[in-house]
């Protein structure tokens, strides 16, 4: 499970062997812990976004119930991260749910993703950099093959952005400008001045990556889709000019994927020009599937598959 700043989700598969699943069945509830996380409320959840985490934490308990899973892990994100009240969350999801959420740094959520990444890209030349764009942070991994040189979490996710900015409908000429000022001048601040070399393989996760792919496809990179960042850019005015609703519409997207899907947009774009990149490669994964990852690998240990009193701490038994 993954509580993210703008929705939370769970993946149901079935383990067949170390890092190795299959995956069942997948929920995806509009519960957005970053309304109030970032701005508005002080950096504190308020009471109805805590009590539709709660419901929601609910629900895939009972869901897990009828489908007999064993073993979870569940992480909250960005939002959670900064919300003041965040241990009130964790223990009304505790007290009411029955489950254990835990809150995992940015470079966690890194991590986890770099797994799932390197699952999906077996068999196949790892990407020079993984992008990870959710609703709080843009988390940026620089790979030597397999290995880590560098990780970078940044505060541009797509759902604080509409915050600080209080984006509410369309996007005019003036406020793109803002959004790719201020996008520009975190990258430069926090990774320097100096213009990387352009880089030819870049990995994109987050759902707004994975739909853009759709609104902007390049064509397929060793069975992977791809987002064309000029073709994006060609149709970026027609997203922004339109307001939530009329994107809904146009695109046949969820509410809360046409609000936050222009912001996105403007940070894929900004950060591809600063990487001087032409495309992104979505291998539609993400912190998710990092866990699952894990948890296999560590039910299907090399002496043997572990008992529940065995796990590593963070994997949950079901009660």
């Amino acid at each position: 499970m993954d509580a993210g700043s703008n929705a939370i989700r769970l993946i149901v598969a079935r383990a067949t062997g170390a890092g190795e699943w299959e995956a069942l069945e997948t929920l995806r509830l509009p519960v957005r812990l970053g309304h109030h996380a970032f701005s508005g409320g002080g950096g504190r959840l308020n009471r109805q976004t805590l009590a539709d985490a709660v419901a929601g934490f609910g629900e895939f308990q009972a869901h897990m119930e009828r489908t007999g899973v064993v073993v979870y892990r569940a992480v909250a994100t960005s939002a959670a991260r900064e919300a003041r009240n965040r241990q009130q969350l964790l223990e009304m999801v505790r007290r009411r749910a029955g489950l254990n959420l835990e809150i995992i740094s940015g470079d966690e959520e890194a991590r986890l993703v770099r797994a799932a990444v390197r699952g999906a890209f077996a068999g196949h030349p790892m990407p020079r950099v993984i992008l990870d764009l959710g609703g709080g942070s843009l988390e940026i991994n620089w790979m030597r093959g397999a290995e880590v040189e560098r990780v970078a979490t940044l505060p541009l996710g797509a759902v604080r952005l509409i915050e600080a900015y209080k984006v509410d409908g369309a996007i005019d000429e003036e406020m793109a400008r803002e959004l790719v000022t201020h996008i520009e001048h975190v990258l430069a601040s926090t990774l320097g001045d100096r213009r990387p070399r352009p880089v030819l393989s870049i990995a994109a996760c987050g759902g707004n990556a994975e739909f853009l792919a759709r609104v902007a496809a390049g064509p397929a990179h060793n069975g992977f889709p791809t987002l064309n960042l000029h073709v994006l850019h060609a149709r970026l005015w027609q997203i922004l000019h339109l307001d939530p609703d009329e994107r809904k519409r146009a695109f046949r997207v969820r509410r809360e994927r046409a609000e936050v899907m222009g912001v996105a947009a403007l940070v894929l774009l900004t950060v591809g020009r600063w990487l001087r990149a032409r495309s992104f490669v979505i291998p539609g994964v993400g912190v998710r599937e990092g866990l699952l990852t894990e948890i296999t690998m560590a039910l299907f240990a090399p002496r043997g598959p572990l008992s529940a009193r065995e796990l590593p701490r963070k994997i949950s038994r079901r009660r």
